[in-house]
């Protein structure tokens, strides 16, 4: 009987045993299982997402990548522009002028106006025949080229035309002077129309 006690003890003990490393076992499986959890979602499957409320939005804004769009969509809220009105001026001159060291003429740019356009249009070979555009009562020269006939020598641009494009346009204080010159060298002559556009605020 003492016999079967101790084998008896000895099976206990082991059960024991068993039992508590078991429960040490569940409890790093349960610490495991509780850890936070990333999912990354590739473009191909993002997560939706639904915008309860935009803040203020200033300056530019950008949108790309957008996906195409079948039926109808509508759009509220946006906001109203307004652009200032704008008057559109300018002015110009048809010339034929022998050569001569001094400016040939000069057309007025108010200084109310944004000057945008200077075109020069030769309709006869020439050598050279410079345009300008200039500070009015300044000495600020803001755009200076020579044109002449394909076969001149003398011009920086020579196709028989010059289109100044200011982008955005040029505005003085004292106004603006487009100005031309019909340079002095021999065998030079000067004929075609001088142009200036822009416009007023």
């Amino acid at each position: 009987m003492e016999k079967l006690k101790r084998c008896l003890a000895a099976a206990v003990g082991l059960l024991l045993l068993a039992f508590v490393v078991n429960l040490l076992s569940a409890r790093d499986v349960v610490a495991q299982a509780l850890r936070d959890v990333l999912v990354v979602n590739g473009p191909g499957r993002p997560i939706p997402t639904n915008v309860q409320t935009l803040p203020a939005i200033h300056g530019s804004v950008a949108v790309t990548s957008l996906p195409a769009v079948s039926g109808s969509v509508a759009i509220s809220n946006t906001p109203t522009v307004n652009l200032a009105p704008r008057t559109l001026v300018n002015d110009g001159r048809a010339f034929a002028l022998s050569p001569n060291p001094n400016i040939a003429f000069e057309l007025a740019v108010p200084a109310n106006v944004v000057l945008t356009d200077v075109v020069l249009t030769l309709n006869a070979p020439s050598l050279s025949t410079s345009v300008f555009v200039s500070e009015a009562g300044g000495s600020k020269t803001y755009v200076f080229e020579t044109v002449g006939s394909p076969s001149s020598a003398f011009a920086g641009n020579p196709t028989g035309r010059s289109a100044i494009h200011l982008q955005s346009g040029i505005q003085s204080p004292s106004g603006l002077r487009v100005g031309l010159y019909c340079s002095n060298v021999g065998g030079n002559e000067c004929s075609g129309a001088l142009m200036w556009s822009g416009y007023q605020n």
